[in-house]
């Protein structure tokens, strides 16, 4: 998980010239663990006893052997450099007075030291949060701090430290401020080609890299998405397999353009973020699969005309060096065989290449059934015509031949 740490600084005035009776000003945070220095003495090693209270925690003899208390702070407290005090996960209780008494035989001679305990920590006034909300950090000891971070982003999430300095020593309290925020949106639109698979992410717990989903937090989120053209699309297939509620397709048609909307709603506040959706499409006209010699279309798209900033470019991966000029539609009028094979349409804004639609064609010969039904078809029509020519030729031959008869004219006479 992605961890910010930050820091509130204290800086308590307290008194350092007082006399060497006056009890040593401990800060610590409930839970941490402290160090109780031994003071210097007249030699190294003496009797120490240390008690809290009237309850003898722990001693040790001028020959090293450690005797300690086996009830309220058993396996909690042991012994660090030159005999100082440490104990471990410190209750709240236990934030009074401490006492050290160091005595020496030779020269024979006793001192007593006291500590008293104080406790620094960090309250925090709206954690969870929503991006974009405002939390506020509370460091209190004996001089109160506050902290209030306005708006509140992914990148807050994590811990953040309190440091109380005083007396030329520090003490830090710390807290973990849990900020509910969408995963880092791509760069807007998010482009993407037909038949390919489509992941927009949800909201997360954290910044960027975090892989807490937010579902763990209990905090009964709902959460929707919906886009331009459907409303509340499901994604329950994949909150069921692995508590992520992204929104995942398949295969993505020219259908899925647009923008989509994902809305979280948890503690009656909404968080909401939109993701805008390109989805480049090629497609050839008739067809992918033409006769050689037909003319074929092929035609790249996002849907609308492009912008300025953005270009088409066509390129054959088996000849690389071909680069095409950038419009939407490369025509071939007349297919070869060369031209078979894959064809890629990229779009790219200035130097970047946003994405890229691959498609096959394929180049086929006109069968050899067609061509035979037409030569036939062509065989019969020249056979008829030439049938018909021959008919009329001898025709008009017979007619030369045949000799012509004299008309004869009839009368109506009286005799």
């Amino acid at each position: 998980m992605k961890s910010v740490t930050g820091f509130l600084s204290i800086l308590l005035a307290l008194s350092t010239s007082s006399a060497v009776a006056e009890p040593m000003v401990i800060y610590a945070q409930v839970g941490s663990t402290v160090t109780l220095p031994r003071k210097p003495w007249v030699t190294s090693t003496p009797y120490v006893k240390w008690y809290f209270g009237e309850l003898l925690v722990m001693q040790i003899n001028a020959f090293g052997r450690v005797i300690k208390d086996e009830t309220t702070f058993k396996d909690r407290v042991f012994l660090s450099d030159k005999n100082s005090l440490t104990i471990k996960d410190i209750k709240l209780e236990e934030f009074k007075s401490f006492r050290c008494e160091l005595e020496s035989t030779s020269p024979k001679m006793t001192q007593q030291f006291t500590y008293s305990l104080y406790t620094v920590s960090v309250t925090k006034l709206g954690s969870p949060v929503l991006a974009g909300e405002t939390i506020e950090l509370k460091c209190e000891s004996t001089n109160d701090g506050k902290l209030t971070v306005n708006p509140v982003t992914a990148e807050d999430h994590g811990e953040w430290t309190c440091v109380v300095t005083y007396q030329e020593r520090q003490a830090h309290a710390s807290t973990q401020i849990t900020v509910i925020d969408f995963s880092p949106v791509p760069p807007q639109p998010l482009y993407t080609s037909n038949s390919s698979p489509l992941h927009l992410p949800s909201a997360k717990e954290g910044g960027s890299g975090t892989k807490d989903i937010l579902v763990t937090l209990s905090l009964n989120p709902k959460l929707s998405w919906n886009n331009n053209q459907s409303k509340n699309l499901d994604v329950s297939a994949v909150e069921k397999s692995d508590l992520d509620l992204s929104l995942g397709i398949n295969r993505v048609t020219e259908a899925d353009r647009g923008t989509y909307t994902c809305i979280l709603v948890f503690n009656s506040r909404t968080l909401q973020k939109e993701i805008h959706v390109e989805v480049l499409n090629l497609v050839a006209s008739p067809g992918s699969e033409v006769f050689l010699g037909q003319q074929v279309n092929l035609t790249c798209s996002l849907g609308h005309p492009l912008t300025d900033d953005l270009k088409l470019k066509w390129i054959r991966p088996t000849f690389p060096s071909k680069e095409q000029k950038d419009s939407s539609i490369f025509p071939i009028p007349e297919a070869r065989e060369g031209d078979s094979g894959r064809w890629r349409c990229e779009l790219w804004r200035n130097n970047t290449k946003l994405v890229s639609k691959d498609l096959y064609l394929k180049i086929v010969p006109v069968p050899l059934d067609k061509w035979l039904l037409v030569t036939i078809l062509a065989a019969a029509i020249v056979f008829i015509l030439l049938l018909i020519l021959t008919v009329i030729l001898i025709r008009r031959h017979r007619n030369r031949l045949t000799p012509r008869r004299r008309k004869h004219k009839f009368c109506r006479c009286k005799e």
